[in-house]
């Protein structure tokens, strides 16, 4: 058996909007947040024909809720922002925000021939070797000038797939005696828009 490769939290992205729709301003949902669990909520209909022992079942909605728990820490703009709706008793589109999930083990990439004429330090090259269709892509430990124009580039750096919500902000609960914190869930309006997100330009891309 090879090595199993789990998927460990943090290789999970999230990022809430706190700008606007025409201006986004993504923020990373990380220090402070200490939990942040996705239920899709699968919901299923069954039926029974007449020539069948046993009924059929098919998935027909989802309810898709993350229910997140965070420390009230004052600097961080996404808690301040889900601090707001519930102190606010905000509503209706006031209480919805959009909301990423980046997975940062599903990197996307685009390679392409470098156009340097020399080694830019700090830039990353790759090698390719193989053939098309299943070329294999080997970064450069050393560049060297010389072998520049074997070199390529990932012009997706930082690009990875990512599915873009928006969700209703639901928080249920802020609470605590040395350190205040609060609790409640991101509620799914509609449905996922599938695309990739570049941790970098904060920059979601919609899909094909």
């Amino acid at each position: 058996m090879g090595k199993i490769n789990v998927v460990k939290r943090h290789q999970y992205a999230d990022y809430l909007n706190v700008g606007t729709e025409s201006a986004p301003d993504y923020v990373l949902m990380g220090a402070g947040f200490t939990a942040i669990d996705e239920s899709p909520n699968a919901k299923s209909e069954s039926v029974k024909y007449v020539n069948d022992v046993s009924a059929s079942s098919s998935v027909v909605s989802y309810e898709t809720q993350f229910s997140f728990e965070a420390e009230q820490i004052v600097d961080e703009r996404a808690i301040a922002a889900l601090y707001e709706v519930g102190r606010n008793h905000y509503t209706g589109s006031e209480a919805e925000f959009d909301y990423i999930r980046a997975e940062l083990w599903n990197a996307v990439h685009d390679y392409k021939k470098t156009s340097d004429t020399s080694v830019s330090a700090g830039k990353t090259y790759f090698t390719r070797s193989g053939s098309a269709g299943a070329y294999i892509y080997t970064k450069v430990e050393e560049p060297k000038t010389a072998d520049i124009a074997t070199y390529y580039e990932d012009g997706a750096k930082n690009t990875y797939q990512a599915r873009k919500f928006t969700v209703s902000a639901e928080v249920s609960k802020v609470s605590g005696e040395n350190k205040m914190s609060l609790s409640g869930n991101l509620n799914a309006v509609g449905d996922p828009v599938l695309g990739t997100f570049n941790t970098e330009t904060k920059t979601f891309t919609k899909g094909a």
